[in-house]
C-alpha cells in the first residue's frame, strides 16, 4: 500500500520537475528570442531613421535649390528691366520696383570700381570684393553670401546691366540683397522638436544658412564646431574630403555627449551643401519606448508559455513591423508625389514667364518688320523654337498628371459646332503659313450640345493635327472629317479623322506607336524634333473617355488616325446668339478701352504693345488694388473689359475679382474679366471660371486666342444707349 501511495506521489513529482524544466527552458528560450529581437529590430530601426533623415535633408536640398533658382531667375528679371525700362535718376528705379523693396529685400546698382550705392543714392558697401568682382566679370546672374556692417546676414545676387548713367553714376550691374531670416524656415525640423539642426555649409564647411533653433551654439565652420564638442578628427576628416570631392553622405556620429545622425548632401549646380543633424534618442523616441514595452511583454508570455506560442507573437511582430513599414513608404510615397506636383507647378509657372517675354517680344518684332527683311528669318526661326519648348513643357505636365492618376475628366456641356469651327480658324492659319492644303468635313448630325471634355478632345485633336502639320510637307494636305457613326439611347458615337500625305510611319513603330518617348528613328527625332509624348497622351484622353483609335500608314505615304468617342447627346435648342464665333471683323476692337492689370513690366510691355495694335485703347494697373481702385473710380460703360494677371502684390487676380463681382458698382456682375497668367493647369482655369472671372488665358500669350476671347465677350457687349 505504502509502495503504491510513493509511486503515485513520484508520478506528480516527476510531472511538476517536467513542467518546471520546460518552464526554464521556455523562459531560456524567451529571453534569448527577446535579446535577438530587439537587437535586430533595433538595428533596422537604425537604418530607418537613417533614410528618414537623409529624405528630410533631400528635401530641404531641392527647397533651397528651387528658391536659389527663382531668385537668379529674379535678378535676370530685374537686370532685364533695367536695360529695357528708361530710368536716368533713382526715383525712376525705385519707381519701377516700388512693390518689390521692403524690411527683408534691398536693391543696389554697381559702378566698374566695385563701389555700390542704394536706391536712396547712399553708399552701400559690399564687403565680399572677390564675388563682386566675379559678377561684373560673368555675362549670366551669380550669387553669394554677406555679412553687411550691421550684422546682418545677407543671400546676395547680382548680375551685369547694359552700362546706365543714373543720377551721374555709371553703373554696370545690380544686385538684389535677402536677409537671411526669410530663408531659415526651410531649415525648420519641427518634426524634432526643433532640437535638430539644418544648415548650407560650403564645401569647406563654413557656415552660410542656418535654421533659427541653434541647439549646440554653431561657430563660422560647422566641422570645427562638432570637432571642439568631440566629434572624432577621422570623421572630421572624411566629411570634409567627401564635401571636397562633391560626395554625398549619411554618418552615425557622437558629440556633445549624446548620438547623432549626420546627413549632408551637395545642392546640385553649387559649391554648398545642405547638412542636417538630429539626435537619435528624439527620431523615433515614441516608437523606441512602444517596442520596449512590446517585447517585453512578448518575452514574459514566450517565457511562461509553450514553444508555439513563442513563434506565434514573434510571426505576429514581424507582420506588424511590415505593415508600418509599408505604411510609412506609402504615406513617403504620397509626400513625393506631392512634392512633385508642387515642383511641376512652380516650373511650369517659371518657365511659361520668361517664354511670354520671348514669344511676345518676338511677335511685336515680327509685325514691326517687313517679311522680305533678312532678320525676319531669324524672327521666325526664334518663334518656332520657343513654341517647341513650350509644347515639350505642356506635353510633359500632361504626361506627369496622367501617370500620377491626377488627371480627371472635365465634364461639361458644349457645342459641337463651336468647337470644330474654333479648331478650323487656327488650323487654316497654320497650314496657310506652311503652303499646306486643309479640308475639313462635318457631318450635320454632329452639331448640337454634348454633355464631355471639350477642352481634352480640342487637345485630342490638336495633337493629331499639329503631327500632320509637322509631317507634311508644301503643298501636302490634310483633311479631317467629323461623321456620326451610331447612336445608342442618348449616346452619339462620332469618329474623327485626321488624314495626311507626309512621310508616314515604318511597321516597326506602329508597334510601339503609343509608348511614351517613343520616335520613328533618330533621322525623324532629329530633323523634326518633338518629344515623343503627343500620342501616348492623346491614347491615354481617348482612354479615359471610352473610346478608340485606329492608326494606319505607310512610309512615304502619309498616315491616317481614326478616334471613335461615345459623347452624351444633349437635347437643348442652338439658340441664335449662340451660333461659332469667329473674328469676321476686328474693327469691333477700335477704340475699345481695356483695363490691363499686370506686374511683371516687361510682360506689361509686351501685352499693352499687342493691345495696341488691335488699336485698342489700354489703361495699365501694377496689381488688384491699383484696378480696383480705377474700376471703381470709373462711370458705368467706362472699361469694355478687364484682363488680369493671377499672382501680384497687394492683391492677386482673383482678390481683384470678387472685389468687383461684390461691388456696387453698376458694371460689377457684367464687366468680362479676362485671366491672363502661367498658372497653366487645369485646376488654374477652374479655379479662374469659379472665382467669377469669364475666361482664363494661358502665358505665353497665344495672339490668335487673345483675338478669339477678346472678340467674344466685347461683341456681347449690350448697345450704347441714345
Amino acid at each position: 500500500m505504502k509502495s503504491k501511495r510513493n509511486e503515485s506521489l513520484k508520478v506528480p513529482s516527476f510531472l511538476s520537475y517536467l513542467i518546471a524544466t520546460c518552464m526554464v527552458i521556455g523562459l531560456a528560450l524567451g529571453v534569448f528570442y527577446f535579446v535577438h529581437s530587439y537587437t535586430q529590430l533595433q538595428e533596422e530601426l537604425k537604418q530607418e531613421r537613417i533614410v528618414y533623415v537623409n529624405e528630410i535633408s533631400s528635401q530641404i536640398s531641392t527647397s533651397i535649390y528651387n528658391r536659389r533658382d527663382r531668385l537668379l531667375q529674379q535678378i535676370s528679371s530685374t537686370a532685364s528691366s533695367l536695360d529695357y525700362m528708361e530710368v536716368h535718376t533713382f526715383e525712376d528705379v525705385r519707381k519701377l520696383f516700388k512693390d518689390k523693396l521692403d524690411d527683408n529685400y534691398t536693391i543696389v546698382l554697381c559702378d566698374a570700381e566695385g563701389r555700390s550705392i542704394d536706391l536712396n543714392s547712399n553708399s552701400y558697401p559690399l564687403r565680399n570684393n572677390d564675388k563682386v568682382g566675379e559678377v561684373l566679370d560673368a555675362s549670366d546672374a551669380q550669387y553669394f553670401f554677406e555679412k553687411s556692417t550691421s550684422g546682418i546676414d545677407y543671400w546676395v545676387f547680382g548680375k551685369t546691366i547694359t552700362p546706365k548713367e543714373i543720377d551721374g553714376y555709371h553703373f554696370v550691374a545690380v544686385f538684389e540683397l535677402y536677409n537671411v531670416s526669410q530663408f531659415q524656415s526651410a531649415f525648420s525640423l519641427d518634426l524634432f522638436d526643433d532640437v535638430g539642426m539644418g544648415m548650407i555649409v560650403n564645401n569647406d564647411s563654413s557656415l552660410r544658412l542656418k535654421s533659427d533653433h541653434d541647439s549646440i551654439g554653431l561657430g563660422y565652420n560647422a566641422l570645427q564646431t562638432f570637432a571642439k564638442l568631440g566629434l572624432e578628427q577621422e570623421t572630421v576628416k572624411k566629411i570634409r574630403a567627401d564635401m571636397l570631392n562633391g560626395t554625398d553622405g549619411k554618418l552615425y556620429v557622437t558629440f556633445d555627449d549624446a548620438n547623432w545622425i549626420l546627413d549632408y548632401q551637395k545642392i546640385e549646380g553649387s559649391d554648398e551643401y545642405v547638412l542636417v543633424i538630429v539626435p537619435i534618442a528624439v527620431t523615433s523616441a515614441g516608437v523606441t519606448q512602444n517596442l520596449r514595452a512590446t517585447l517585453l511583454a512578448v518575452g514574459i508570455i514566450i517565457g511562461c508559455i509553450s514553444m508555439l506560442l513563442i513563434l506565434f507573437v514573434l510571426r505576429n511582430t514581424q507582420i506588424a513591423k511590415q505593415r508600418n513599414k509599408q505604411l510609412y513608404e506609402l504615406e513617403l510615397r504620397a509626400k513625393t508625389v506631392e512634392s512633385k506636383n508642387d515642383f511641376l507647378a512652380k516650373m511650369s509657372h517659371d518657365i511659361r514667364t520668361p517664354l511670354n517675354a520671348i514669344i511676345g517680344m518676338n511677335y511685336i518684332a515680327t509685325t514691326q518688320v517687313e517679311e522680305t527683311a533678312p532678320v525676319m528669318d531669324s524672327l521666325t526661326r526664334i518663334d518656332t523654337s520657343a513654341k517647341y519648348l513650350l509644347n515639350i513643357l505642356n506635353d510633359v505636365l500632361d504626361m506627369s498628371k496622367i501617370e500620377s492618376g491626377k488627371m480627371e475628366l472635365n465634364l461639361a456641356e458644349f457645342r459641337m459646332d463651336n468647337l470644330l469651327t474654333t479648331l478650323r480658324t487656327i488650323v487654316e492659319t497654320q497650314s496657310k503659313e506652311k503652303d499646306i492644303h486643309f479640308t475639313m468635313k462635318i457631318d450635320p448630325r454632329v452639331t448640337g450640345y454634348y454633355l464631355g471634355d471639350a477642352l481634352h478632345i480640342n487637345q485630342i485633336l490638336m495633337n493629331l493635327i499639329s503631327n500632320a502639320l509637322k509631317f507634311t510637307s508644301e503643298n501636302g494636305h490634310i483633311s479631317v472629317d467629323v461623321e456620326s457613326q451610331e447612336r445608342i439611347a442618348d449616346t452619339q458615337y462620332i469618329r474623327f479623322t485626321v488624314t495626311d500625305n507626309g512621310i508616314g510611319m515604318t511597321e516597326e513603330f506602329m508597334k510601339n506607336i503609343f509608348s511614351p518617348f517613343t520616335q520613328d528613328g533618330a533621322d525623324i527625332s532629329h530633323k523634326y524634333g518633338g518629344s515623343g509624348l503627343g500620342l501616348s497622351i492623346v491614347k491615354n484622353f481617348v482612354d479615359m473617355m471610352g473610346g478608340t483609335i485606329r492608326v494606319h500608314s505607310k512610309k512615304d505615304e502619309g498616315s491616317t488616325f481614326a478616334i471613335l468617342l461615345p459623347l452624351k447627346m444633349i437635347d437643348k435648342p442652338i439658340a441664335e446668339q449662340e451660333k461659332p464665333i469667329e473674328i469676321a471683323d476686328e474693327s469691333i476692337l477700335v477704340g475699345k478701352r481695356i483695363l490691363l492689370v499686370e506686374d511683371n513690366a516687361i510682360n506689361m510691355m509686351i501685352a499693352k504693345k499687342i493691345l495696341l495694335m488691335l488699336k485698342m485703347t489700354v489703361e495699365e494697373a501694377v496689381n488688384g488694388k491699383l484696378a480696383l481702385e480705377l474700376f471703381e473710380a470709373k462711370p458705368a460703360g467706362y472699361y469694355s473689359i478687364i484682363v488680369t494677371d493671377i499672382r501680384m502684390p497687394e492683391m492677386d487676380g482673383y482678390e481683384l475679382t470678387t472685389h468687383i463681382r461684390t461691388s456696387k458698382h453698376p458694371d460689377a456682375s457684367m464687366i468680362p474679366i479676362i485671366a491672363m497668367s502661367a498658372n497653366a493647369f487645369d485646376e488654374d482655369i477652374k479655379k479662374s471660371l469659379a472665382q467669377g472671372m469669364n475666361a482664363h488665358l494661358k502665358k505665353p500669350i497665344d495672339v490668335a486666342e487673345l483675338k478669339l476671347v477678346l472678340f467674344t465677350y466685347i461683341r456681347k457687349e449690350p448697345p450704347d444707349e441714345k
